[in-house]
């Protein structure tokens, strides 16, 4: 970011290799809205670009057209945070049951490792009913895109609560 000498203007850049010059006005400036109608354009001129691309564009109906939103990305702040949460969770229940099975008879002796608290305020709910009902809360229409949004090693912890919580409705695995 580079200001000019009299501050009439501010160049920033970014990592896509952008530049973009931002003049002073007087006007109040929102930069959330801002972002979201740059986001916006953006995905309706992809989904232009993919239209015509395909020879589809005089069709009505568009397969799988979907847009982040301001909801969808909240909606996968929350699954990550779930998936942190019973995952920290779920490794120290895993590390209290190998140190109960260590101690063999004395292991009865051993306490509990202390619940997060908003397991223990949900009635001490187990890791995989906390992030499924976190999924619960998620609308369906922004279900896809806040999915996309997970990284990696989250989609694999995900799908073992997933597996889970089918294992405890159905006798038939997931994975």
């Amino acid at each position: 970011m580079a200001t000019s000498n009299r501050g009439d203007f501010v160049v920033t850049g970014s990592h896509d290799k952008s530049i973009r010059v931002w003049e002073k006005t007087d006007e109040p400036l929102f930069l959330e809205e801002e972002r979201e109608r740059e986001m916006e354009q953006l995905y309706d001129t992809n989904l232009a670009n993919e239209l015509q691309a395909t020879g589809e564009e005089g069709e009505e109906e568009v397969e799988a057209v979907t847009k982040t939103t301001s909801e969808s990305m909240m909606a996968g702040e929350k699954i990550m945070e779930a998936i942190e949460l019973a995952d920290a969770d779920s490794q120290a229940m895993k590390v209290y049951q190998e140190e109960k099975a260590k101690m063999g008879e004395l292991g009865g002796n051993l306490p509990k490792p202390t619940r997060h608290p908003e397991l223990a305020t949900k009635g001490d709910i187990s890791a995989v009913a906390y992030v499924m009902g976190v999924l619960r809360k998620i609308p369906a229409a922004s279900m896809e895109d806040a999915l996309l949004v997970l990284p990696f090693r989250q989609v694999v912890s995900l799908l073992g609560y997933l597996d889970e919580w089918a294992l405890a409705v159905s006798p038939f695995p997931l994975i």
